[in-house]
């Protein structure tokens, strides 16, 4: 498995609470429970990868869910995570058992960092009941994979038809699949061609001028309505909720 920079924890815990990207995959991974598992309040949620916690913070305040923990493997991570709480954890062991009852985890932004990640997805799976699911975010679009993806530590940028092959060879089954961030494929794309030219930038999120992050997190709260009933063509990253069990 890569990890992340620890320098990169400093900057996330600061920003995640209201930078309009981090906002923005909140509202889609919201919108994609709310639309397709109408008993997510009764789930208990392990947020695998959690990071500094404020994915998990956000979305448990939005959805109410039965109980939830975070777990990370960084140090750093947890420590910044516990100012929302205790119910983050360092994860220590690899094939460690899930917390009793889990039936919802979140692999937010995970999969890139791990080079076997089908044997990781198996025995993932493996530790969840019949009614288990797991919903996944992952870079997207091959193409775009940059310095930005190789200072983070990423294996990969997925395709959503290579993303759903890989689920499936690890034994699940996509309930729901597809491409979000539509609206930066264009910006993304600048970016890869000056990488190309060796103008090598941070792997931080840029600074972004309120009114702009006021007029992308609509922007955001639109492509998740639609990506929630429909599956989008495109995007910078890939969004699936999978059945850890094919029935």
């Amino acid at each position: 498995m890569n990890t992340i920079p620890d320098g990169h924890f400093e900057s996330l815990a600061c920003n995640e609470l209201t930078y309009w990207w981090h906002c923005n995959r909140v509202e889609f991974a919201s919108a994609l429970l709310k639309r397709h598992v109408p008993d997510a309040h009764t789930r208990q949620v392990v947020d695998f990868g959690c990071g500094t916690g404020g994915f998990l913070h956000m979305i448990s305040e939005r959805m109410g869910f039965q109980g939830a923990i975070g777990l990370d493997r960084s140090a750093t991570a947890i420590t910044h995570a516990r100012r929302f709480g205790e119910n983050y954890h360092l994860r220590t062991e690899e094939g460690e058992a899930l917390p009793s009852g889990t039936d919802l985890i979140f692999l937010m932004d995970v999969l890139e960092h791990i080079d076997d990640d089908v044997a990781f997805l198996r025995n993932l799976f493996a530790m969840l009941p019949e009614h288990g699911l797991v919903l996944i975010s992952v870079p997207a679009m091959p193409v775009l994979y940059s310095q930005w993806d190789r200072q983070l530590g990423h294996f990969r940028r997925h395709t959503r038809a290579g993303l759903e092959e890989r689920i499936v060879r690890a034994g699940g089954r996509c309930l729901a699949i597809t491409y979000c961030f539509s609206y930066l494929v264009a910006p993304a794309l600048w970016r890869r061609l000056q990488d190309s030219r060796g103008m090598q930038g941070s792997c931080e999120f840029p600074p972004t001028a309120d009114w702009l992050g006021g007029v992308l997190k609509v922007a955001g709260r639109w492509e998740a309505g639609l990506g929630s009933r429909i599956p989008l063509p495109f995007g910078t990253s890939l969004f699936a909720l999978v059945r850890a069990k094919q029935p």
